[in-house]
Formats: structure tokens, C-alpha cells, sequence
């Protein structure tokens, strides 16, 4: 009973983790009428009623469990390789999965646990940002519930921190399953977790290190990439259009400033937003109001989107591992609190030029002859 008791307090901790972390926070709204209003979103909606999950789990099978659309890219790579019976793809606003699996009447009981849990971990502050953390623990008894049926599975996720991602792990360690974790985007050492995982496969090299220096031991680390490591690509003048990358880690003001400025030099500007920030719809109002071109996650692939602009500008993203790996020119911006300067560590390993403030930015763009021979700015 107390490892039991210790297995729920963890659950119930992790849960709370993203939310609570004071860089990766931004993605959070709080409020007393948001979390019935996120739970019965999710349980209640018409839409996706047709989402997968039930079926997918069975005796010896190989399920994937992701939840957006770069954990879903970074799975299908490894699918083959890693012999991915099924992907199953969750949307945190619509989870009928849950009520079909768990019933009414559980349904019923099981967030007046989780509440009683809550506050008594994490204090009556809990109480106006219980939301996603509940639907967390909704489906991680879903999960169990489903897993607890079959033996010998192997349950792959693609995020260490976010609270859906956490409740998929944990329903499968709690059921004895096999678990893998394959990287979506550069792990950092703020948001690192072992849960078990029998592997941890990534693409980086950086992140191999990470991982070992973090205590995993060197059979359980899969590297997917090529043996010689990336190398920023160089920023090849005339540079006519760019490509202005963003996510919840980014202040609005600041992306302002930079398109303004980087409209103001001559340059043709794409705003993509990251397909978990929240202020998708203002972004898309204002970039049309600004007169730059906006796209996103949830509509064009990565790859397709780099064909379109000749140098990919972004902050705290993967968006810049994912131009190291496709040979395309970026630059590192960040205006921020310093003490999250280059994040997952990407422009210092990989040597991509970063820029702090807008004109900075512009002349890294469009540099002086004399500027370009001593070469771009490099992370220190």
C-alpha cells in the first residue's frame, strides 16, 4: 500500500510539473472556471469521436502515443525502425476516449481523488489550475485501464514533461509494460525524466552526451542521426525572406519588434506558429493586419515550410535542430530572461549565429562587407 501511495503521489506530482516550471510555463492558462470548462471540453465535444485508442492496444503490440504534430513527425521516422505497430494520436480537447473507457460512474469518482491529492500536495493555489493536470490523470486511468488488459506491450512517447505525455508513461509503467522515449524535440536537462524507459532514442549527438552526463547509461541511448555531427549552415547573401518561427516561450512584444524591424529592412516575413501556442488565432489576425504571410504547425510540414523562405530565425525552438538537420540556414534569437539563453543548447553546441535585439538581427541578415569577412556572430 505505501509504494502504491508513493506511485499515485508521483503521478500526481509530474502532472503539475510543466505548469509549474517557471520557463516552460507560458503554454498555461489558470482561472475557477477553467478547469471544468478544459475537462468537459475534452470528455463532452462532438468532435473526434472517431479517435483511436482502444483498439490499438493488444497483447506483444508496439503503440506509439502522441499528442502534436512534432511528436508525431519525430515518431513516424522511427516507426520502421523501431517496429511501431500503431500510432495513436490524442487531442487535449477532445478525449472521448476517457469517458467510453472509464464510464460515468468512475468518471464521477475519480477527480474528487485527484482533487484531494492535489491540494494536498500542491497547496490550495492548486485549486484555479487544476485543468490539465486532472484531464492528466483522467487519462493516465484510461490508459492503465486499457494496458491493465493486455501483456507484453511496448509503449512508445515523445515528451518528457507535458501533462498527457507524463499520464501515457506512467499508465504503462504502472501496468508493466516496456517503454521507449523518442525524442520530438532537443531534451534538456530541466525537463529530464527516467521513468524507466528501456531506450531513449534521438537524433542529436548533443543529446547523447546530455543523457549520459544525466546518468543513462550508454545501451539504452539510441542515436538515430548520421555519425559526423551537423553543422549550422552558412547564411548565403542576398537574403530576401525569412522565416520567423515562434512557441509560448516567445513574448508577444518581442515578435512584434522583430517583424516590424525585419519588415522596416526590405525583408519578406513568414510568421509560423508553434501548434500548442494558444494565441494561434491573435497571431493570424495581426500577421494578416501587419501584411507578412503566417502558417503553422497544424499546416505545412517543417521541410515544406523551409522552402519557402531563405533563413529560418527562431528562439528557444527545435525549429533550429530541425534546420541543422535539413542543411538550412538559421539564426538564434532571444530577447528574454537570460537565464534561459539557448535552451536545449542548440546554437552553442552547433555554432548558429545568434542575435539579442531586432537591428542585431538585421545585420546578421544583411551584413556589412567588412562584417562578413570576420564572420557572423557566434553563441558565446
Amino acid at each position: 500500500m505505501a509504494s502504491e501511495a508513493a506511485s499515485r503521489a508521483q503521478v500526481v506530482d509530474e502532472l503539475f510539473f510543466e505548469q509549474e516550471h517557471p520557463v516552460i510555463s507560458g503554454a498555461y492558462r489558470h482561472g475557477w472556471l477553467r478547469t471544468p470548462l478544459t475537462v468537459a471540453r475534452a470528455l463532452f465535444s462532438r468532435a473526434g469521436r472517431a479517435t483511436p485508442g482502444a483498439d490499438a492496444f493488444g497483447p506483444g503490440r508496439s503503440v506509439a502515443v502522441v499528442f502534436f504534430e512534432n511528436e508525431h513527425q519525430a515518431v513516424l521516422k522511427v516507426q520502421e525502425r523501431l517496429g511501431i505497430d500503431e500510432i495513436v494520436r490524442l487531442d487535449m480537447r477532445t478525449l472521448p476516449l476517457i469517458r467510453r473507457t472509464l464510464g460515468l460512474p468512475r468518471l464521477a469518482r475519480e477527480p474528487a481523488g485527484f482533487v484531494r491529492d492535489a491540494i494536498r500536495r500542491r497547496g490550495a493555489s492548486a485549486w484555479p489550475r487544476l485543468g490539465v493536470p486532472l484531464l492528466g490523470w483522467l487519462l493516465f486511468r484510461t490508459l492503465q485501464t486499457l494496458m491493465a488488459r493486455h501483456a507484453g506491450m511496448r509503449i512508445v512517447t515523445a515528451n518528457l514533461q507535458h501533462p498527457l505525455s507524463v499520464a501515457a508513461a506512467h499508465a504503462a509503467k504502472a501496468t508493466g509494460q516496456r517503454t521507449v522515449y523518442v525524442e520530438h524535440a532537443s531534451t534538456t536537462s530541466a525537463v529530464f525524466a527516467d521513468r524507466g524507459c528501456e531506450l531513449f532514442v534521438v537524433d542529436l549527438p548533443h543529446t547523447a552526451a546530455l543523457l549520459e552526463k544525466l546518468g543513462v547509461a550508454p545501451g539504452r541511448i539510441q542515436r538515430i542521426g548520421g555519425e559526423a555531427p551537423p553543422r549550422a549552415a552558412p547564411i548565403v547573401p542576398p537574403v530576401r525572406s525569412v522565416g520567423l518561427c515562434i512557441n509560448d516561450l516567445d513574448s508577444t512584444e518581442s515578435i512584434w519588434r522583430m517583424v516590424d524591424t525585419l519588415k522596416q529592412a526590405g525583408l519578406d516575413v513568414t510568421l509560423r506558429v508553434h501548434d500548442s501556442d494558444r494565441r494561434m488565432g491573435g497571431f493570424r489576425k495581426m500577421a494578416a493586419e501587419r501584411g507578412i504571410h503566417f502558417d503553422s504547425a497544424r499546416e505545412s510540414r517543417i521541410q515544406a515550410f523551409f522552402l519557402k523562405v531563405d533563413v529560418v530565425i527562431a528562439g528557444n525552438s527545435n525549429v533550429l535542430g530541425d534546420a541543422l538537420r535539413a542543411g538550412k540556414a538559421a539564426l538564434y534569437y532571444w530577447d528574454g530572461d537570460p537565464a534561459v539563453f539557448d535552451y536545449y543548447g542548440l546554437a552553442t553546441h552547433y555554432g548558429i549565429p545568434c542575435a539579442g535585439d531586432p537591428a542585431s538581427l538585421v545585420r546578421l541578415l544583411r551584413p556589412a562587407p567588412a562584417a562578413r569577412e570576420r564572420g557572423m556572430n557566434r553563441c558565446a
